[in-house]
């Protein structure tokens, strides 16, 4: 089995493309979300669905930058932890 960080040199690790929650609430958001994109586009006009869209990239876009943080800190923390850890390993007893 291959090591994580072989696997990560690899390119076999890569959270942004792999995760992807399957509960039914995540998938029931999805398709509401894409059905009320649909409903604006026919309701609105042109340049004014254009204006959603933008909003939407843009909101993504934050939702990007954000993911980027979370998985930032979290690795902080876990690698933290495990330094901890060895720490308290290594430490004499007695």
């Amino acid at each position: 089995m291959d090591r994580a960080i072989e696997k990560l040199f690899n390119g076999m690790i890569y959270p942004a493309e792999q995760v992807l929650p399957q509960d039914p609430e995540y998938i029931r958001a999805i398709r509401r979300q894409c059905e009320l994109a649909d409903q604006l586009e026919e309701r609105l006009k042109d340049e004014d669905y254009k204006l959603v869209e933008e909003m939407c990239d843009s909101e993504a876009e934050v939702q990007d930058k954000q993911a980027i943080e979370f998985f930032r800190r979290g690795l902080s923390l876990g690698l933290s932890l495990m330094r901890e850890v060895q720490d308290c390993l290594e430490m004499p007893t007695g």
